[in-house]
């Protein structure tokens, strides 16, 4: 695994790398407060066919956090800035969450950059919606609750692990995944000790459109409605739901399914929850390969259920 640094659309990028550089690319995206090394497993079972190439977003592992700037479009920016500096184009590009509506939405602004596009569980709200935006329904509240209360600030690495491992989503992930999430997703303080390198009033700005989203409460900003753009995409596209997930991302699976207009593979992950790249990185290879064998002999659309 090799760690790359890209400055791009005005922020320092970190970048990890798996593969052959001669090889077609792959792009991959983590959901929000997630690493770019959690995707380390299916890096690497992607790399004997692949270069690969992980992002840490803005506001996220050893990528800058700019103070604000947290919108849809900023992060699909982000994206298209550091492909192009980087000079490459993605044969496949692979999101999980809030990392994989910056694939759709990227694709949409720029499709010569993605020829392929597997997405798990994209934040994705209705593009039509009426009247005067309504509050935040009560499970939002609480989680943007859960998060100003979150710690941060730990003695060290080994007590921020110990910290996380017990609970949610952590609590069902490998050993070797939370402690790469932990060796990128923590930096050491002035105060000492380590902090989150994702720290609460960061997560809280990247949050807050997600919760809207979700909750079918999201308003445009200054360059539109992202997910009115989605409609352009006419690259393949599978789409991937944990099966179970909270019930909001099934709700969000059917908004995109309506928005998407080249959905060629709808795969459910079975026993599984809305982190499946990091709990059940065998699944999400083997949905990867039949998304690419479905592609290879150009079949009808499937729907497929997965262990």
């Amino acid at each position: 695994m090799e760690s790359l640094y890209i400055n791009a659309n005005g922020l320092r990028f970190h970048v990890h790398a798996w593969g052959k550089p001669n090889k077609p690319v792959a792009i991959l995206l983590a959901g929000t407060a997630f690493v770019s090394a959690t995707w380390t497993p299916i890096a690497e079972a992607l790399s004997h066919d692949y270069r690969v190439y992980a992002i840490d977003r803005r506001g996220h592992g050893a990528s800058d956090s700019p103070e604000s700037a947290y919108e849809f479009f900023d992060f699909a920016e982000d994206l298209i800035a550091v492909m192009q500096e980087m000079a490459i184009s993605a044969e496949l590009a692979i999101g999980h969450s809030a990392g994989a509506t910056d694939v759709l939405l990227a694709a949409s602004l720029q499709p010569e950059l993605f020829r392929n596009i597997f997405v798990h569980e994209p934040t994705v709200a209705d593009v039509q919606q009426q009247g005067i935006q309504p509050e935040f329904p009560d499970a939002s509240k609480q989680y943007i609750a859960n998060i100003t209360k979150r710690r941060s600030h730990f003695p060290s690495r080994a007590d921020a692990i110990e910290h996380f491992r017990h609970r949610e989503p952590y609590v069902r992930w490998p050993e070797t995944t939370l402690h790469a999430q932990w060796k990128s997703g923590l930096q050491e303080s002035a105060n000492g000790g380590v902090e989150l390198s994702c720290p609460p009033e960061a997560e809280l700005q990247i949050i807050e459109p997600i919760l809207q989203a979700a909750s079918n409460i999201y308003r445009a900003d200054h360059r539109g409605n992202p997910f009115s753009f989605f409609k352009h995409i006419k690259q393949p596209v599978a789409l991937v739901l944990s099966a179970d997930s909270e019930p909001f991302f099934s709700t969000m699976n059917k908004r995109a399914r309506k928005l998407l207009p080249n959905i060629v593979l709808n795969l459910t992950l079975k026993d599984t929850r809305h982190c499946a790249p990091q709990e059940n990185a065998q699944g999400f290879i083997a949905g990867i390969k039949l998304f690419t064998e479905q592609l290879a002999k150009a079949g009808p659309p499937q729907t497929v259920e997965l262990p």
